[in-house]
Protein backbone atom coordinates (compact mmCIF):
# COMPACT_ATOMS: atom_id res chain seq x y z
CA UNK A 1 0.00 0.00 0.00
CA UNK A 2 1.22 3.47 -0.85
CA UNK A 3 2.12 5.83 1.94
CA UNK A 4 0.37 8.97 0.75
CA UNK A 5 1.86 11.20 3.46
CA UNK A 6 5.46 10.14 2.84
CA UNK A 7 5.60 8.70 -0.70
CA UNK A 8 8.61 6.55 -1.63
CA UNK A 9 9.22 8.80 -4.61
CA UNK A 10 7.96 12.30 -5.20
CA UNK A 11 6.46 12.53 -8.66
CA UNK A 12 3.60 14.39 -10.31
CA UNK A 13 0.96 11.70 -9.74
CA UNK A 14 -1.63 12.60 -7.12
CA UNK A 15 -3.13 9.53 -5.44
CA UNK A 16 -5.41 11.06 -2.79
CA UNK A 17 -9.02 12.13 -2.84
CA UNK A 18 -9.65 14.81 -5.48
CA UNK A 19 -11.72 16.92 -3.08
CA UNK A 20 -8.54 17.54 -1.08
CA UNK A 21 -7.17 19.49 -4.05
CA UNK A 22 -10.02 22.01 -3.73
CA UNK A 23 -9.27 22.49 -0.04
CA UNK A 24 -5.57 22.75 -0.88
CA UNK A 25 -6.17 25.55 -3.41
CA UNK A 26 -8.52 27.48 -1.14
CA UNK A 27 -5.93 27.40 1.66
CA UNK A 28 -2.99 28.23 -0.62
CA UNK A 29 -4.76 31.15 -2.31
CA UNK A 30 -6.09 32.59 0.97
CA UNK A 31 -2.73 32.29 2.75
CA UNK A 32 -0.95 33.82 -0.23
CA UNK A 33 -3.40 36.71 -0.33
CA UNK A 34 -3.00 37.18 3.43
CA UNK A 35 0.76 37.33 2.98
CA UNK A 36 0.54 39.86 0.15
CA UNK A 37 -1.96 41.98 2.07
CA UNK A 38 0.31 42.06 5.12
CA UNK A 39 3.34 43.02 3.03
CA UNK A 40 1.53 45.74 1.08
CA UNK A 41 -0.79 47.15 3.73
CA UNK A 42 0.64 45.98 7.04
CA UNK A 43 -0.66 48.69 9.38
CA UNK A 44 -4.25 48.61 8.11
CA UNK A 45 -4.38 44.79 8.14
CA UNK A 46 -2.96 44.65 11.67
CA UNK A 47 -5.44 47.28 12.84
CA UNK A 48 -8.58 46.16 10.99
CA UNK A 49 -8.32 42.40 10.35
CA UNK A 50 -6.43 41.52 13.52
CA UNK A 51 -7.88 44.11 15.88
CA UNK A 52 -4.57 45.40 17.22
CA UNK A 53 -5.09 49.01 18.42
CA UNK A 54 -1.86 50.40 16.96
CA UNK A 55 -2.78 53.99 17.81
CA UNK A 56 -2.66 53.15 21.54
CA UNK A 57 1.02 52.17 21.38
CA UNK A 58 4.04 54.46 21.10
CA UNK A 59 5.00 54.81 17.42
CA UNK A 60 8.17 52.71 17.80
CA UNK A 61 6.19 49.90 19.44
CA UNK A 62 3.47 50.09 16.77
CA UNK A 63 6.11 49.92 14.05
CA UNK A 64 7.65 46.85 15.70
CA UNK A 65 4.25 45.14 15.90
CA UNK A 66 3.59 45.81 12.22
CA UNK A 67 7.09 44.56 11.33
CA UNK A 68 6.44 41.24 13.07
CA UNK A 69 3.17 40.83 11.18
CA UNK A 70 4.85 41.71 7.86
CA UNK A 71 7.55 39.11 8.54
CA UNK A 72 4.76 36.60 9.14
CA UNK A 73 3.29 37.72 5.81
CA UNK A 74 6.44 36.85 3.89
CA UNK A 75 6.47 33.36 5.43
CA UNK A 76 2.83 32.89 4.37
CA UNK A 77 3.70 34.01 0.86
CA UNK A 78 6.76 31.73 0.62
CA UNK A 79 4.77 28.71 1.86
CA UNK A 80 2.04 29.51 -0.67
CA UNK A 81 4.53 29.74 -3.53
CA UNK A 82 6.11 26.47 -2.42
CA UNK A 83 2.62 24.94 -2.37
CA UNK A 84 2.03 26.07 -5.96
CA UNK A 85 5.33 24.42 -6.96
CA UNK A 86 4.25 21.20 -5.25
CA UNK A 87 0.93 21.25 -7.09
CA UNK A 88 2.50 21.97 -10.48
CA UNK A 89 5.50 19.65 -10.30
CA UNK A 90 5.34 17.31 -7.28
CA UNK A 91 1.69 16.40 -6.71
CA UNK A 92 2.46 13.23 -4.78
CA UNK A 93 3.77 15.55 -2.03
CA UNK A 94 0.48 17.43 -1.60
CA UNK A 95 -0.35 15.55 1.61
CA UNK A 96 3.09 16.41 2.96
CA UNK A 97 2.62 20.07 2.00
CA UNK A 98 -0.78 20.12 3.70
CA UNK A 99 0.95 18.70 6.78
CA UNK A 100 3.49 21.53 6.69
CA UNK A 101 0.72 24.12 6.28
CA UNK A 102 -1.30 22.57 9.11
CA UNK A 103 1.69 22.43 11.46
CA UNK A 104 2.54 26.04 10.66
CA UNK A 105 -0.97 27.27 11.40
CA UNK A 106 -1.54 24.97 14.38
CA UNK A 107 1.79 26.04 15.88
CA UNK A 108 0.78 29.70 15.56
CA UNK A 109 -2.61 29.01 17.17
CA UNK A 110 -0.98 27.18 20.08
CA UNK A 111 1.57 29.96 20.60
CA UNK A 112 -1.19 32.58 20.52
CA UNK A 113 -2.95 30.62 23.25
CA UNK A 114 0.09 30.99 25.53
CA UNK A 115 1.03 34.48 24.29
CA UNK A 116 -2.30 36.10 23.44
CA UNK A 117 -2.51 39.32 21.48
CA UNK A 118 -4.39 42.29 22.87
CA UNK A 119 -7.24 42.83 20.42
CA UNK A 120 -10.18 45.20 20.36
CA UNK A 121 -13.61 44.46 18.93
CA UNK A 122 -14.36 41.30 17.01
CA UNK A 123 -11.67 41.18 14.31
CA UNK A 124 -12.20 38.79 11.43
CA UNK A 125 -8.56 37.66 11.16
CA UNK A 126 -8.59 35.02 13.92
CA UNK A 127 -11.83 33.54 12.58
CA UNK A 128 -10.46 33.35 9.04
CA UNK A 129 -7.26 31.72 10.29
CA UNK A 130 -9.21 29.15 12.29
CA UNK A 131 -11.34 28.40 9.23
CA UNK A 132 -8.20 27.95 7.12
CA UNK A 133 -6.80 25.57 9.73
CA UNK A 134 -9.98 23.48 9.58
CA UNK A 135 -9.86 23.42 5.75
CA UNK A 136 -6.18 22.47 5.87
CA UNK A 137 -6.87 19.58 8.25
CA UNK A 138 -9.81 18.40 6.14
CA UNK A 139 -7.64 18.59 3.03
CA UNK A 140 -4.91 16.62 4.78
CA UNK A 141 -7.31 13.88 5.87
CA UNK A 142 -8.77 13.64 2.37
CA UNK A 143 -5.35 13.68 0.71
CA UNK A 144 -4.19 10.60 2.64
CA UNK A 145 -7.51 8.84 2.18
CA UNK A 146 -6.63 6.26 -0.46
CA UNK A 147 -9.18 5.61 -3.17
CA UNK A 148 -10.30 2.06 -2.43
CA UNK A 149 -12.91 1.99 -5.21
CA UNK A 150 -10.32 2.12 -7.99
CA UNK A 151 -8.16 -0.51 -6.26
CA UNK A 152 -11.12 -2.90 -5.85
CA UNK A 153 -12.14 -2.60 -9.52
CA UNK A 154 -8.72 -3.84 -10.73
Amino acid sequence: MDNLLFPASIDNEYRGNKLALWFFWIVVIMRGLQGLALIVGGPSIVRDADGIPLETFPSDAAQSIVAIFVISGISRLVLSLLSVLVFVRYRSAIALMLTVLALDQLGKEILLHFYPLFRVGNPIGPTVNLGLLVLTLLGLILSIWAKRDSAEKN
